[in-house]
């Protein structure tokens, strides 16, 4: 009687278990419906973006990919425009050195127009803006350095500074200026005044990897670590980035024939360089370990020769030998 029992309580206990296991497998089931069909959503809406992606790099529409295309031409411009550098200022403010018109201007990329523009004595090359607004301009292969106060708000009030070298590129770091010049290619750090502070490296020229082979002979450009105070340039001759710290130190960064001719360059937050190929028409991310990879979606149908980015909206400003600016989203 005891077992008939046992065999009573079993049963039921065993029937009340396969009920609850079968609102659990129901459960289950239901869930990860509901998790393959998002996944088929998500799946099928990456098969859309790709197949768009193909379309526009099958079809040369890479205007299609900028979110942004400005046209930066005057009508009283005598030359196709060469911009050299761009500077992000305040809102949608972009200040342009403009080389092959000699001029600086200010566009307002939220609506494509020039806000003002203003010719210079001599051309213009690399540019550095201050946390406080204030913009410093070198002047191509000149001893001198243009400093506008309110650049945001005009540019035709200014102070020329002498510096002791052909200047090409210029950084703001902690209330001095690191000045990149050739001829030798020696990088000084001057005053606001322009009185020489210190010599950082007087000939980048006479540094040798250890096989003795020189990586940095015609540095032009530059871009600055915020955080380090480095100096990163770019060396045309020999497709290189070198860079030089606040002690004085060179070391290569990178040298290799894919950055074919390497012009302008900024720094990404994880601290790869992104830089323009004016010969591969292109821009590159590259990595210390040595990674390269292309940034657009295809080349360019310019030679590019500045690159400015947004870290906060990351978008990234494209200009060189052309009448017009790209921006992308990267």
């Amino acid at each position: 009687m005891n077992l008939e029992e046992v065999d009573r309580y079993y049963h039921k206990a065993m029937e009340t278990f396969k009920v609850e296991l079968d609102k659990i497998k129901i459960s289950d089931i239901r869930t990860l419906k509901a998790v393959v069909s998002t996944y088929d959503s998500v799946l099928g809406q990456l098969g859309s973006w790709f197949e768009s992606i193909d379309t526009y790099k099958n079809n040369k529409q890479d205007n299609e990919l900028a979110i942004l295309t400005i046209t930066i031409k005057h009508e009283r411009d005598g030359s196709t425009c060469k911009i050299t550098d761009i500077a992000l200022l305040r809102d949608n403010l972009v200040l342009l050195a403009d080389y092959g018109n000699s001029k600086l201007r200010i566009f307002d990329t939220g609506n494509s127009t020039l806000v003002s523009n203003a010719k210079l004595q001599y051309t213009p090359w690399q540019m550095s803006v201050t946390e406080h607004g204030e913009a410093y301009v070198a002047y191509y292969g000149q001893p001198k350095i243009l400093h506008l106060k309110s650049p945001a708000t005009d540019l035709t009030t200014f102070r020329e500074i002498n510096v002791n070298g052909q200047c090409f590129a210029v950084e703001c770091f902690n209330q001095t200026l690191k000045v990149q010049c050739v001829s030798p290619a020696k990088s000084i750090e001057v005053d606001e005044d322009g009185k020489q502070v210190r010599v950082i490296n007087n000939d980048l020229s006479k540094e040798t990897t250890e096989n003795g082979e020189q990586f940095v002979t015609n540095p032009l450009w530059s871009t600055q670590d915020p955080a380090t105070g480095s100096m990163y340039v770019s060396c045309i001759s020999t497709h290189s980035i070198t860079e030089i710290k606040s002690d004085g130190n060179v070391e290569l960064f990178l040298k290799a024939d894919k950055l074919n001719t390497p012009y302008g360059l900024c720094m990404d937050i994880d601290g790869s360089i992104i830089v323009c190929s004016y010969s591969s028409k292109d821009v590159f991310r590259v990595k210390r370990n040595g990674d390269i990879q292309s940034v657009l979606p295809q080349p360019l149908d310019f030679n590019p020769c500045t690159v400015a980015f947004d870290k906060r909206t990351r978008k990234l400003y494209v200009g060189g030998q052309s009448d017009t600016i790209y921006v992308f989203q990267i």
